[in-house]
């Protein structure tokens, strides 16, 4: 049988291509020829291969533009996709949803339904450096999640950290310091996703072993 976070990614992925005509896990319809091209879409198809530790086949147009690059080659999403742990999962809105057996055993429509909050998915996992968790936000809605909130308590960190932690956005390229014991707060597109790291030191060092750091 399929572990429960596999479960859950491919019910994601199969709602979502109900909406895109999405391939399935095996390839990245990402570059400058996919439908999903500067759309957060694109955002939302490689955070998941990333969290998932999907193989990257890569089917957009060669040579990729630098956008693309950002998304399946950023040097901290690739450390996410080589040394994640096993996926946490979470959910807030409204994921209520009815069951479509004609799609496949995995998917159930409608999510977002008309007037409901957007269903949104928090994955976490364990990085090889203990004090660093990896973390994305996946709005599986179609409209935006306005003030997204995840308690930095539930990513299950060392309870020894105190004070500051960063919170570096991948795709964006940019960090910001969170209490310890406080939240992150984020705004995330319809059918787009923030991938980020959370991480007592610098992000580039959450690959490292805990023995090394």
């Amino acid at each position: 049988p399929l572990p429960s976070s596999s479960v859950t990614a491919l019910s994601l992925l199969d709602h979502m291509a109900t909406v895109w005509l999405q391939p399935d896990l095996d390839m990245m319809d990402l570059g400058s020829d996919s439908p999903f091209h500067g759309t957060p879409a694109a955002k939302l198809h490689a955070a998941i291969w990333m969290m998932m530790r999907s193989p990257l086949m890569f089917a957009g147009k060669l040579p990729a533009d630098e956008q693309t690059l950002n998304l399946v080659a950023n040097p901290l999403a690739l450390d996410i996709n080589s040394h994640a742990g096993p996926l946490q999962v979470s959910y807030q809105g409204d994921c209520s949803c009815t069951p479509d057996p004609q799609q496949s055993q995995f998917a159930c429509r409608p999510i977002n339904a008309v007037g409901a909050e957007p269903c949104v998915a928090v994955w976490w996992a364990a990085m090889p450096l203990s004090s660093c968790r990896a973390l994305a936000v996946l709005n599986i809605g179609n409209t935006t999640a306005d003030g997204v909130r995840v308690q930095l308590a539930q990513l299950q960190l060392p309870s020894q950290l105190k004070g500051s932690l960063n919170v570096t956005n991948i795709y964006d390229q940019t960090s910001k310091a969170v209490s310890s014991s406080g939240s992150i707060e984020m705004r995330v597109a319809g059918q787009g996703a923030e991938l980020l790291l959370v991480s007592a030191g610098p992000a580039e060092e959450c690959a490292a072993p805990s023995s090394h750091a």
